[in-house]
C-alpha cells in the first residue's frame, strides 16, 4: 500500500505527442518524451528501472479498475466530477492573483476574532463637516471607553446595523474583505474605525482572540425538553453513554432522543468549543461524550467524529476557495483577472477611435436623436475577427447610448460612454477567457491526472474490499507465514481499570472474598465519581503486554498483579500466561489485517503482469539509463 501511496504521488499519463515509443502494456502506448515530462522526479529519486517498473503495476491497476467497471461507478464519477470543478476552479484565476489572495485568507483563519461592529447612521453626519464629522466620531469612541458594554449602548442608538452590536466570533467568510482586513488590522481591546468604499463610517472593537478549531463533525445527542424532566433524562442518558451503553440502546429507552451528525464552523457556545480542545488530540476511539449542554431548546451531548484544522496551506487552498466561491467573495479576483486579460495580445482597444467617437458626440440631445455614424469601426477587439460577439464598433455603442442617453442625463454622456464600454469589455473579456479556458493544456493534464488517480484509488478500494472478504486467503497467509504470525506471549485473564487508590482497594477486597466477575460487574454497574466518570473498566480476554500498558521487562505470573496503566490502576486477574500461540484468523482480521490487504494487492499485481501484454524499447530504456542510473 505504502507503494501504491507513492504511484499517486508521482504518476499520471497524457499522450500529447508522438515521439519514440518507450513501452506498450497491452493496448496502452507510452512515448518517451511524454513519459519525461510527467516522470523525471521519479526517475531522479529512483532510477529507470524501478520507476518503469512502479508504472507499469499503476497502468496495469488502471487497466483492471476500467475492465471492472470502476469508471463507470456512481461513487467514483460523483467524485470525479468534484474533483474536476475544484481543479477549474483553482486554475480558472492565474496563481499570481489567487495564491497571495487564498495564503492570506490561511493566515486570518488560524485566528479567530471576536469583534463588535458599529456602522453610523448617514444621517448622524447630515449638514456636518468633514471636521464636525470627525469631532461627533471621535466623541462617540470617547463614551465607549473601549468596554463591550458601553459599545451595545452606542451602538443601539447610532448605529443602522443590530447584527454585530454584541461581541461574537467572525466568520472569515461573512464579510467583506475590505472590513475583514480592517478587523484584522485591529488592535485587541481598543475601538478604531474604518470607511468603506461607499462612505459608510465604522467603529471596530475587537475584545478577544482565540485559536480556530477548523470545520467540525459532530454527533449530536439532543432532548428538546428545557424543563427539570429534560435535564433528568440527558444526565442518565450521559451517564450510560459513559458506561459504555450503545446509543442504539439508549434511543431504545428513552423515545425523545434524537441523533444526527452536525457540521459547525464556529463555535458561540464555550462549553462546545473547550469540549473539542479537550478531545481533539485524541484517537477515535479515545474520544468520550462532552457532558450536557443546556440550549434555548433543550439539552444536547455531542461527540467529536471529524475534526479538518485547516493547519496546512497546500491542504486548505482550495477548501478557502470553495468557501469564498461559495459566499460570492472572488470579486477582487475577478478585477485582477480582467486587469491581466487586458494586457494580453487577443485583447485590443483603439484609444484614438475611442476618444473621437466621444469628442464627435453632438453637444445637445436634441441633435443626438438624429446623429448616426459615417462608417463602420472597430473600437475594441477580443480573440478572432471571425466572431463578432467579441467585437465593439461604433456602431454597437451607439446603439446602446440611444437607449440609455435622455435628455436629463445627456451632460453626462462621457461618463455613460466610459461605463457602457467598460461593462462590455469587462464582459466579454471573462466570456472569452471561459470559452476557452478548459483548451488550455494545463487544464488537461490536470484533469487527466486526476481522473487516473481516482481511478487508482477506486481499483485499489475494490481490491481491498475484495482482500477483507477473503477468509480461505486470509487463512492461507497465516499457514504459510506462521513464523512471523504469532503471539511471543499474551495474558489470559480478567482485567480492572480502578479510577483511584481507593476503588483499587474496594475491588482487591472483593476479588479476596472470591467475588465473580458478574458479581463485580453488578456492584460497579452505574456507580462514578462526580464527573460521571465509571468508578472501574473491566475487560476480559487475552492480551499481549504491550496492548495493557505493560512494559516487557515486567515479570508476570498467575494470580493478581496491580500496576499502573492509562492513567488508572490496572488490577488484573491472571488465569494464564500462554506462550508461542499462532495467530488465529479472528486475530489477523483484528490486528494484522493491514498485511494481508497489502500482500494480497501485490499478488493481484503480480498476477496482472503475468496476464499481460508488455513491450519494452530496450534502446529507448539504455538512453534514459545513462542519464538518471
Amino acid at each position: 500500500m505504502n507503494k501504491l501511496a507513492f504511484f499517486l504521488g508521482l504518476f499520471t499519463t497524457t499522450s500529447l505527442y508522438s515521439q519514440s515509443v518507450l513501452i506498450t502494456i497491452n493496448k496502452d502506448t507510452i512515448y518517451t518524451q511524454n513519459f519525461l515530462e510527467e516522470y523525471s522526479k521519479s526517475l531522479d529519486i529512483l532510477g529507470t528501472d524501478t520507476t518503469i517498473d512502479n508504472f507499469i503495476d499503476y497502468q496495469l491497476i488502471k487497466q483492471y479498475g476500467l475492465s471492472k467497471g470502476v469508471d463507470k461507478s456512481v461513487s467514483y464519477l460523483k467524485e470525479l466530477s468534484n474533483k474536476h470543478q475544484m481543479i477549474q476552479d483553482s486554475l480558472y484565476y492565474p496563481q499570481e492573483i489567487l495564491k497571495p489572495l487564498l495564503q492570506d485568507y490561511f493566515n486570518k483563519l488560524q485566528l479567530e476574532k471576536k469583534v463588535q461592529i458599529f456602522i453610523f447612521n448617514k444621517d448622524n453626519f447630515k449638514d456636518k463637516s468633514v471636521d464636525e464629522q470627525k469631532l461627533f466620531i471621535d466623541k462617540i469612541i470617547r463614551s465607549i471607553k473601549n468596554n463591550t458594554k458601553l459599545f451595545e449602548k452606542a451602538a443601539s442608538e447610532y448605529s443602522v446595523e443590530s447584527k454585530w452590536i454584541e461581541p461574537k466570533y467572525l466568520d472569515i467568510f461573512s464579510i467583506n474583505k475590505n472590513l475583514l482586513d480592517a478587523i484584522y488590522d485591529a488592535p485587541i481591546g481598543r475601538v478604531v474605525t474604518y470607511k468603506d468604499e461607499e462612505g459608510n463610517n465604522y467603529l471596530i472593537l475587537v475584545s478577544e482572540e482565540r485559536e480556530w478549531l477548523g470545520q467540525v463533525r459532530l454527533e449530536e445527542i439532543k432532548i428538546d425538553d428545557p424543563t427539570d424532566n429534560g435535564k433528568l433524562i440527558i444526565e442518565a442518558i450521559y451517564k450510560q453513554l459513559k458506561n459504555g451503553d450503545k446509543l442504539e440502546n439508549v434511543k431504545q429507552k428513552y423515545s425523545k432522543v434524537t441523533d444526527k451528525t452536525i457540521l459547525l464552523k464556529h463555535f458561540k457556545n464555550k462549553e462546545i468549543y473547550n469540549y473539542i480542545i479537550s478531545q481533539k488530540n485524541k484517537l477515535p476511539l479515545h474520544r468520550e461524550y462532552s457532558k450536557p449542554i443546556k440550549t434555548n431548546e433543550g439539552y444536547v451531548i455531542y461527540k467529536l467524529v471529524f475534526l479538518d484544522e485547516f493547519k496546512d496551506y497546500n491542504l486548505a487552498n482550495s477548501k478557502i476557495f470553495y468557501e469564498l466561491k461559495q459566499n460570492n467573495l472572488l470579486e477582487e479576483l475577478d478585477r485582477k483577472l480582467i486587469d491581466i486579460l487586458k494586457k494580453k495580445p487577443f485583447f485590443n482597444s483603439n484609444s484614438i477611435a475611442i476618444n473621437n467617437f466621444i469628442n464627435n458626440l453632438p453637444n445637445n440631445f436634441k441633435e443626438f436623436s438624429n446623429y448616426s455614424q459615417n462608417r463602420i469601426i472597430d473600437l475594441i477587439k477580443i480573440g478572432s475577427e471571425n466572431n463578432e460577439d467579441y467585437i465593439l464598433t461604433n456602431q454597437k455603442l451607439l446603439d446602446q447610448l440611444k437607449y440609455q442617453l435622455t435628455s436629463y442625463n445627456y451632460s453626462n454622456r462621457k461618463f455613460i460612454v466610459d461605463e457602457l464600454i467598460n461593462n462590455w469589455q469587462d464582459t466579454k473579456l471573462i466570456e472569452f477567457y471561459k470559452e476557452n479556458f478548459y483548451d488550455m493544456d494545463d487544464v488537461k493534464k490536470r484533469l487527466k491526472l486526476e481522473e487516473d488517480q481516482l481511478l487508482v484509488k477506486y481499483t485499489v478500494s475494490l481490491l481491498t474490499n475484495q482482500s477483507y472478504a477473503d477468509d480461505e486467503g486470509q487463512q492461507k497467509f497465516l499457514n504459510d507465514h506462521k513464523s512471523k504470525y504469532i503471539w511471543k506471549e499474551r495474558i489470559d485473564g480478567t482485567f480492572y481499570y480502578c479510577l483511584n487508590q481507593e476503588v483499587e482497594k474496594e475491588l482487591l477486597t472483593l476479588l479476596k472474598n472470591n467475588k465473580s466477575v458478574g458479581d463485580i460487574k453488578n456492584f460497579y454497574k452505574a456507580k462514578t465519581d462526580h464527573e460521571n466518570n465509571p468508578l472501574v473498566i473491566i475487560e476480559q480476554g487475552k492480551f499481549p503486554g504491550k496492548f495493557l500498558g505493560i512494559s516487557s521487562d515486567t515479570k508476570l505470573s498467575k494470580g493478581i498483579k496491580v500496576l499502573d496503566s492509562k492513567n488508572r490502576r490496572l488490577v488484573m486477574d491472571i488465569k494464564n500466561i500462554i506462550k508461542d500461540e499462532p495467530l488465529s484468523l479472528e486475530d489477523l482480521k483484528k490486528y494484522y489485517i493491514k498485511d494481508y490487504v497489502d500482500y494480497k494487492i501485490q499478488e493481484n499485481i503480480k498476477q496482472m503482469k503475468n496476464n499481460a501484454v508488455i513491450n519494452k524499447n530496450i534502446m529507448e530504456i539504455n538512453t534514459l539509463k545513462k542519464k538518471y542510473n
